[in-house]
C-alpha cells in the first residue's frame, strides 16, 4: 500500500468517526441535586433544586433578588411571588381543604393581607388590617348559608347571617 492510499484510508476512517460521533444525540435523562442557570454576566437567574418536601424552582431578577419560588410542600405545591424588597407579595398554595391564596400589603411594616381559601363549609375570604387582625370575613356556614362579618381592630363587630 502506497503512502497516498494510507493517508486516504486514515482520513476516511477519521471522517467516519467524526460523523458518527456528532449525531447530536440528546440524553434521555440528566440527574443532579441542583441546577443553576446564569446569565451572560454570570449572575444566577434560576435555581432548580431539591428540598425536604420535594423540588423547588427559584427565579432571580436582574437585581439579584428572589422574584418567585415554586416548591412542593406537605399538602401539594406552593408558589410565592416577591416584591422588590424580597417580601412575599402573593402566594398560592394547597392545604388540607384545597387551595389557598394570600395577597400581602407592600408596606414592609404592615401585616395587611387578603386571604381566599376553602374550608369544610365552603369558601372563605378574610381581610386583615395592617396589624394583622381580621376586620372583614366572608364565608359559608355549616348549612351552606352566607356569613358576612365586619370587626374593629380589637375583634369587636357584627356578623350578618341569613335567617328568620
Amino acid at each position: 500500500m502506497d503512502k497516498k492510499s494510507m493517508v486516504f484510508i486514515v482520513a476516511a476512517l477519521a471522517a467516519a468517526f467524526l460523523i458518527g460521533a456528532n449525531t447530536n444525540s440528546v440524553p434521555d435523562e440528566i440527574k443532579a441535586k441542583r441546577f443553576v442557570v446564569v446569565g451572560d454576566d454570570g449572575k444566577v437567574m434560576l435555581v432548580l433544586g431539591s428540598i425536604e418536601d420535594g423540588g423547588s424552582i427559584g427565579v432571580v431578577g436582574k437585581d439579584e433578588k428572589l422574584a418567585a419560588l415554586i416548591s412542593s410542600s406537605e399538602n401539594g405545591g406552593d408558589i410565592f411571588v416577591y416584591g422588590k424588597d424580597e417580601k412575599v407579595a402573593a402566594s398560592i398554595g394547597s392545604n388540607e381543604n384545597g387551595g389557598i391564596i394570600f395577597v400581602y400589603d407592600a408596606d414592609p411594616d404592615s401585616q395587611g393581607s387578603v386571604l381566599l381559601t376553602t374550608n369544610t363549609e365552603g369558601g372563605l375570604i378574610a381581610i386583615d388590617n395592617k396589624t394583622g387582625e381580621t376586620v372583614v370575613a366572608l364565608s359559608a356556614d355549616e348549612y351552606g348559608n352566607g356569613v358576612v362579618g365586619a370587626y374593629n381592630r380589637k375583634g369587636v363587630g357584627r356578623t350578618l347571617q341569613p335567617g328568620p
